[in-house]
Order: structure tokens, then sequence, then C-alpha cells
């Protein structure tokens, strides 16, 4: 049965399509929404969601607030 009302955003997670999903969607006119799952506190660190990660600036802040500018791969020495 056709809907009358259209949607202007539907629940959903990762697992309901790819990208090319979430692409068509968008150009339809609505957005997929998701609850972002709660990630576990690391036992003596500090969780993700502390830190400020600015992509364009290629910039990480602590949250004492001290920023880098370096990234190393995990392991290096």
């Amino acid at each position: 049965m056709p809907v009358e009302t259209p949607a202007e955003a539907a629940p959903g997670d990762r697992a309901c399509g790819d990208g090319a999903v979430r692409a068509r969607s968008q150009e339809a006119g609505f957005e997929l929404v998701a609850k972002v799952p709660v990630q576990p506190e690391p036992e003596g660190r500090f969780p993700k969601r502390q830190f400020n990660v600015d992509l364009a600036a290629n910039s990480w802040t602590g949250p004492a607030g001290h920023s880098t500018f370096e990234v190393r791969p995990v392991g290096w020495r």
C-alpha cells in the first residue's frame, strides 16, 4: 500500500545498507537516523568522546586541552 505522507527521516543502523543506500535516501529527501552505541569506558584511559579531532587541521586535542599535530601508528616506537 502506498504511503500517503512522505517520511522526512527513517530509523536504521549500519546493517540496513551501505553508503549507496544512504546516498539514495538523501537524494530522495530524507535522512536515515540511528542511535550511536555507547562505548565502554577504557580502564585507566580516556574515552574517545573526550577528544576533539579536527581532520581539516590535522589536530587532536585531549581532555586537558593539549593539542598535537603528530600522528603515529599503533605500536610505533
